[in-house]
């Protein structure tokens, strides 16, 4: 916001989707709301919003770093100077790493390093010390490392002012045995830049407390000509700082599911709150790391270890965790998946959304610059495929987009806000019934009464073990509420997945 200094609600958040395995972006930030602009006609101005405004500042200021390299007479003047440049002369705030990448360019600063420029090597992040540098990292840095664990993952851009052409030939990691580190390599560097992947671990005898290393990285590249033949070497460290901990009792280990949020682009998901009509499509990825952040946050304020999970559910052993969160999920769940998850009787935690086929047909839209029909790939959430999961416990979903107040024990103000009502649970489960309205149309207004109250929550215990099942993510997710947050449903809900302990304020006889 140009007047305010602060993150606008608009402003992307979180890693390409696409990655899997987080990066850091965005890159920067920039004023983008408020900002006045000439208008047609020429009489007056009028204030701008978006990346539209945002995007030529950063542009103008990489203009001004080319200029002032060659006004010195710098003799590198290629992309990896302008972002080297770019990076060291931003000035970070408070907001995570997903929020704002280096932060706010000073553009005086940024002019000053293209004056004195040396060719260099760098990383991006430039560090990596989750203990100390929260809520930077956030939510990497919000727990720590448990012994014998699932690594931290991420990607590291590395950034090569010394030529076009480069390699990764080598890594090697300086630390003790407790922290064990692993990266991908050779990586090409072309055309100045390139990323690997790293994987940070605590060994199963690892010694409790914070430990720090350095990833020394050797990149060998050449100056001037696109040839194989290496004019030029550097060493280049990253420096690591982790927490390690003992491994929590099983009842305070969660699994969250990543691997089947469908991701924009290629996918097409419509908006989980239909009454949000200014923004067609679901982007933000249904992450820790972007929409759902107060929801991880809030399970880790109360005790959790939350791993994030990217491959197919088969893959991982579950007896580990106490619960399995399925939240909002949208691809194909597969039959080796589904026993897995039911073979050592593993309880969940599924947060599901509206499921509607008129709906998602009134949702295609016929886009101008593809020129293509966009239909889309599911509603909010994938209900037949959560009801395959569900169909041992003998409870089922039953779709539509519903919407109105909820009980006020689950928090005061919070909503049902385009989600889909429980259709089955078994004689012996705990229900929670309010009237709703039913959205028939995507237009304004385009909802319907309906007397009977409907099933929003429910919850089983027997001898499959314990499933929880609530119907949107409306007052969970932080880009989608429009009441307030339902942490004490998710308290309980978690709760009572992981150790069969009910609360009678949510579960009532």
């Amino acid at each position: 916001e140009a007047d305010s200094g602060r993150l606008a609600a608009i402003s992307s958040r979180g890693f390409p989707l696409g990655d899997r395995i987080p990066r850091m972006k965005p890159d920067y930030v920039a004023p983008g709301m408020g900002v006045l602009g000439a208008i047609p006609g020429g009489a007056s101005c009028s204030p701008n919003h978006g990346t539209s405004v945002a995007s030529p500042s950063v542009a103008g200021v990489a203009a001004l770093v080319v200029s002032a390299a060659r006004r010195a007479g710098t003799s590198i003047k290629n992309p990896a100077m302008v972002r080297q440049c770019l990076n060291e002369a931003s000035t970070s705030t408070s907001e995570s790493m997903w929020a704002q990448g280096f932060g706010r360019i000073n553009s005086l600063k940024a002019v000053q390093c293209a004056e004195t420029y040396t060719p260099r090597v760098t990383l991006v992040p430039p560090s990596f010390h989750l203990e100390k540098d929260c809520p930077y990292l956030s939510p990497l840095c919000d727990q720590p490392l448990i012994r014998g664990g699932l690594p931290i993952s991420f990607n590291v851009t590395v950034l090569n002012g010394l030529g076009v052409l480069g390699r990764v030939t080598d890594l090697q990691w300086a630390s003790d045995s407790s922290l064990v580190v692993e990266a991908q390599y050779p990586v090409t560097l072309w055309p100045f830049a390139g990323a690997f992947a790293v994987r940070i671990r605590a060994s199963p005898d690892a010694s409790i407390g914070v430990h720090t290393g350095k990833l020394w990285v050797r990149v060998d590249s050449n100056e001037k000509t696109c040839s194989d033949a290496s004019s030029d070497g550097r060493w280049v460290a990253w420096e690591i700082s982790v927490e390690i901990a003992a491994k929590p009792d099983k009842r305070k280990r969660l699994l969250w599911d990543a691997s089947h949020s469908l991701t924009y682009p290629p996918s097409f998901s419509p908006r989980d709150n239909l009454n949000q009509n200014a923004d067609l499509l679901d982007w933000n990825g249904d992450l820790p790391y972007t929409n759902f952040r107060g929801l991880f946050r809030r399970l880790r304020s109360r005790g959790y270890h939350i791993d994030v999970w990217y491959e197919d559910l088969s893959c991982i052993n579950l007896d580990e965790y106490g619960a399995l969160l399925l939240v909002d999920a949208e691809d194909i769940y597969s039959q080796d998946e589904i026993q897995a998850v039911h073979a050592g009787g593993t309880s969940l935690f599924i947060v599901a959304d509206w499921a509607d086929a008129a709906l998602r047909e009134q949702a295609r839209f016929f886009d101008d610059n593809t020129q293509v029909a966009w239909e889309p790939a599911v509603g909010g959430a994938n209900v037949v495929e959560l009801n395959k999961v569900l169909k041992p416990f003998d409870v089922a979903l039953g779709g539509g987009a519903w919407e109105g107040a909820l009980p006020q024990a689950f928090g005061a103000g919070s909503r049902f806000e385009s989600g889909s009502v429980i259709a089955r649970a078994p004689v012996g489960s705990y229900v929670v019934k309010t009237r709703l309205e039913k959205r028939v149309s995507l237009k304004r207004g385009g909802t319907v009464k309906v007397e009977a109250p409907q099933a929003v929550l429910a919850a089983v215990s027997s001898d499959k073990g314990r499933a929880v099942v609530f119907g949107d993510t409306g007052c969970l997710d932080d880009w989608k509420r429009t009441g307030r947050a339902c942490w004490e449903l998710l308290e309980a809900s978690v709760a009572f997945a992981v150790s069969g302990v009910r609360s009678p304020a949510i579960f009532p006889d």
